[in-house]
C-alpha cells in the first residue's frame, strides 16, 4: 500500500474530518480484513481495538498528559496502565456498585484513585439499570435496551466538571477515556468546562452509529458536540459493527502529534490474522 501522511482537513465545523477518517481507516484495513467467518472478523476487530488503545497512549505521551479520567472504568485497565507506564495520575470512575467492589476497587493497589459514582449531564441520584443476567456485566447503563431485563439500583451521579475541580492540578494536561454504554454525550456535556480548557488534550470515546439503547444519542451527536470545543477525530477502530471507539485531539495539537498518527496508521495497515487464528478462530478468547 502506498504510504500516506496524516492529513486531515483543517475544518472542524462539519463532518469532513470524520468522513476523511472513516475512509482512511477502511482503506488501511481493506486488504487484511477477513472476508468471511464471524469468528475471524471478531478477532481482527479486537486487534484494531488494541491498536487504538496503543495509539491513544502514544498521543498522551506526545501531549505530555499527566492526568487521565477513565469514565466507565470497570477493571480500570486504562488507569492502571497510565499509572504504571506513564507515571501519571488516574481517576477511575465506575457507577455499578457491584463492579466497583469486585473489580474497580482493586486498581487502587496500583496507585489509581477510584470513585463509585455515575456520570451525567447533571449531578443527583439516578437509577442505574443492571442486567439481570449478571451484576457485573459491562452493559449496565442509565439507559435501557428494549429486549433486556434489568433491576434498578439508585446511585449518586456527578458531573465531570465537578470531579475535575476536585482532582485536577493547576497547569496539568489531562485526557478523558469514555466508555459509558450509550451515555457518552450526556457524560461529555457534564464536562463541558473540562473540554473547553486548553489543558484537555484528547478524548477517547465509545460511540454507536445507531441506537443500541432507547433514547440514546449516536456518533454524529457526539462528534458535533466535541468539535464545538476544537476537537478533531484523528483515529478510530472497528471493534464492533456500528459501535467503535474514536480518539479526538485538540486541533492545535494535531501538528505536534502528526508523526505519531502517521506511524500509527502504518501499523494499522499491518494488522492481520496469524495462521493459527485463520485455521482455528473459535479457539481465540476475546473479552471486551
Amino acid at each position: 500500500m502506498t504510504k500516506r501522511n496524516y492529513t486531515p482537513t483543517n475544518s472542524i465545523s462539519n463532518t469532513s474530518n470524520m468522513d476523511w477518517l472513516n475512509k482512511e481507516i477502511l482503506n488501511r484495513i481493506n486488504d487484511n480484513m477477513p472476508g468471511n467467518g464471524k469468528s475471524r472478523q471478531k478477532i481482527f476487530r479486537h486487534k484494531t481495538a488494541l491498536w487504538l488503545d496503543k495509539t491513544f497512549f502514544e498521543i498522551l505521551d506526545c501531549c505530555n498528559v499527566r492526568t487521565l479520567f477513565e469514565c466507565g472504568a470497570r477493571e480500570a485497565s486504562a488507569s492502571k496502565l497510565f499509572v504504571e507506564k506513564m507515571g501519571g495520575k488516574a481517576i477511575a470512575i465506575e457507577a455499578n456498585p457491584y463492579t466497583y467492589k469486585s473489580m474497580t476497587l482493586k486498581s487502587e493497589a496500583f496507585g489509581v484513585k477510584t470513585l463509585n459514582i455515575g456520570l451525567g449531564e447533571k449531578a443527583g441520584n439516578f437509577d442505574l439499570n443492571i442486567p439481570l443476567e449478571s451484576e457485573t456485566k459491562g452493559s449496565a447503563s442509565f439507559l435501557r435496551k428494549p429486549d433486556k431485563q434489568y433491576r434498578c439500583v439508585n446511585v449518586p451521579v456527578e458531573t465531570l466538571d465537578n470531579i475535575g475541580k476536585k482532582y485536577l492540578r493547576p497547569r496539568t494536561n489531562y485526557a478523558l477515556w469514555v466508555d459509558v454504554e450509550g451515555m457518552a454525550l450526556e457524560v461529555l456535556k457534564g464536562g463541558a468546562n473540562l473540554l473547553d480548557d486548553s489543558r484537555c488534550s484528547a478524548v477517547k470515546v465509545e460511540v454507536e452509529e445507531r441506537m443500541f439503547w432507547m433514547n440514546q444519542k449516536t456518533a454524529g451527536d457526539v462528534n458535533k458536540f466535541l468539535t464545538q470545543f476544537g476537537f478533531i477525530p484523528v483515529s478510530r477502530d472497528i471493534e464492533y459493527e456500528q459501535q467503535y471507539n474514536v480518539i479526538y485531539l485538540k486541533q492545535e495539537l494535531v501538528e505536534l502529534c502528526a508523526p505519531t498518527l502517521s506511524k500509527s496508521l502504518e501499523a494499522l495497515s499491518k494488522i492481520k490474522l496469524n495462521l493459527f487464528e485463520i485455521l482455528f478462530p473459535k479457539f481465540q478468547k476475546i473479552l471486551k
